[in-house]
């Protein structure tokens, strides 16, 4: 079993040794940092990107923002240039470095966000490649894991299903999978309690689909 840390991934030495364990924030809520403000982007692509817009000019150290809920390209397309503005792509890592604690603004996305069903994000594929990419990249400090959404003439995917695709796939990496379910949030302060989450490639059946 791979345990997944806030800095590093370790075996505890057990099989199988293909298997995650993450930890799952419960429900991420403003606990501990009560002054943040959240958010809850939603409605056409249109309005999602005008109020990223807005919360990015908005957005400051004393009054600091966390918004839920990315699902367009043209959204992650604004956060990256205004975090590129900033200086905070560390190039040599690949990755964005900031602080949770400090940023004025940060952004999250739904589990739905990053996973291609017909119909389901309405944005599209090229939408959802942009998201998981953006979580790849540390843009986003943030997964919610809520059902996933059921496809016409399709059995329903369980959450665990999905996400044991995304790791197994490596469309989404084991580290910074565990960063945003859990550790993230914990620095935002957006979350406090949390479960451990396993995932191995049994979860993973033939009628998966990216």
């Amino acid at each position: 079993m791979q345990i997944v840390l806030s800095d590093r991934v370790v075996s505890d030495g057990t099989a199988p040794s293909c298997a995650y364990r993450f930890p799952l924030a419960e429900y991420p809520h403003p606990l501990s940092r009560a002054e943040i403000r959240v958010v809850e982007l939603s409605g056409s692509e249109e309005e999602e990107v005008a109020a990223v817009i807005e919360i990015l000019r908005e957005a400051t150290e004393d009054a600091p923002v966390h918004a839920w809920g990315i699902r367009s390209a043209r959204s992650v397309a604004e956060i990256r240039a205004h975090f590129d503005g900033l200086g905070w792509y560390d190039a040599p890592r690949n990755r964005y470095a900031y602080d949770c604690r400090t940023a004025p603004a940060t952004f999250g996305c739904d589990l739905n966000a990053l996973w291609y069903w017909p119909g389901v994000p309405p944005f599209g594929t090229a939408a959802t490649k942009a998201v998981r990419t953006a979580l790849n990249l540390e843009i986003l400090k943030g997964l919610r894991v809520l059902d996933a959404p059921g496809t016409p003439g399709r059995r329903k995917k369980t959450p665990e299903e999905v996400l044991a695709e995304l790791v197994f796939s490596g469309m989404v990496s084991p580290f910074r999978m565990g960063r945003a379910l859990y550790f993230d949030l914990l620095d935002r302060g957006l979350a406090s309690e949390k479960r451990e989450l396993d995932l191995a490639p049994k979860l993973i059946d033939s009628d998966s689909r990216s």
